[in-house]
């Protein structure tokens, strides 16, 4: 049986790049079991309770940094996590990184509609 090609994205941790600066990424392969390949190649991961993520979260943490799961995929037949090194955004930062989405939204749609004429 020939090897899957390219890139499947499981399951991908959106609100981590709101909650935190990225400050770099890792790419690191999983071992599974014959079950939980199952179970991700039909889309199901299970993460982990908030108490138990928590509790490593608070183990991790060194100089403010903590290690956060990105997104889970398979990448030519291997089952794959992206990892990233990270520092948490205090509240006034996220509303910062809002507004300034925000203001270049409308930025790009004032443009759009000056070229179109309307």
């Amino acid at each position: 049986m020939a090897r899957e090609r390219g890139r499947k994205v499981v399951a991908q941790n959106r609100k981590a790049r709101h909650d935190y600066h990225i400050e770099d990424t890792f790419e690191a392969g999983l071992v599974l079991t014959g079950t939980e390949v199952k179970s991700l190649r039909a889309g199901r991961a299970s993460l982990m309770h908030k108490g138990e993520i928590s509790r490593l979260i608070g183990k991790t943490q060194e100089r403010g940094l903590t290690l956060v799961p990105l997104s889970l995929y398979f990448k030519d037949g291997y089952a794959k996590v992206e990892l990233a090194l990270a520092r948490g955004k205090k509240t006034y930062d996220k509303r910062h990184a809002l507004a300034e989405r925000q203001a270049k939204r409308e930025a790009e749609r004032a443009m759009s509609r000056g070229r179109r004429g309307t």
